[in-house]
């Protein structure tokens, strides 16, 4: 190779390391992960998302609220799973069965959350916004809806609910 064709080449590598800069962050597409959870669609920035990992080896964990439904271990890191339904309060429906965990980080918290292993990726330019009433999830932990209304949660507001630190006063 040249050093001519060299440094062309390295000019375009240059140029195309560089971060999109004409393009303003909330013009950006947005990437979320959707789930269900029985037939209740909701979807998550996959920005959060570490990994996916079956449940099977949910460890049950005494003394934790009951959205909390065991522990895992993943590369010797230990991750909470939680449950929204019980979470939020909402009535539970069938789950399939091979149900996952996706492990998250937001809000300088790690935790995993219960899906049903129906999971796929969408690339959105925005979100609808979210609907007047929401039942059971509190308004501010919902950034919208997709296009197919699962709904889009605020894992920054969830990280920061009280009932997600877990503390037990031992005497």
């Amino acid at each position: 190779m040249t050093d001519q064709a060299r440094a062309i080449l390295e000019k375009r590598a240059r140029e195309l390391a560089r971060p999109d800069t004409t393009t303003p962050e909330s013009e950006r597409r947005l990437s979320l992960l959707e789930f269900r959870l029985g037939p209740e669609a909701y979807a998550i920035e996959a920005r959060h998302v570490r990994e996916v990992v079956p449940t099977n080896f949910l460890a049950p964990l005494p003394g934790v609220p009951a959205f909390i439904l065991g522990i895992v271990s993943v590369r010797g890191l230990i991750w909470s799973v939680m449950d929204l339904r019980t979470f939020f309060n909402i009535p539970k429906r069938g789950i399939s069965d091979h149900p996952r965990a996706i492990l998250v980080e937001a809000g300088g918290l790690r935790w995993g959350i219960l899906a049903d292993s129906r999971l796929r990726m969408v690339y959105l330019d925005s979100l609808r916004p979210p609907p007047e009433v929401t039942e059971r999830i509190p308004r501010n932990a919902v950034r919208g809806t997709t296009e197919d209304l699962a709904v889009v949660l605020d894992l920054e507001v969830l990280a920061r609910d009280p009932r997600m630190i877990v503390q037990e006063d031992l005497e």
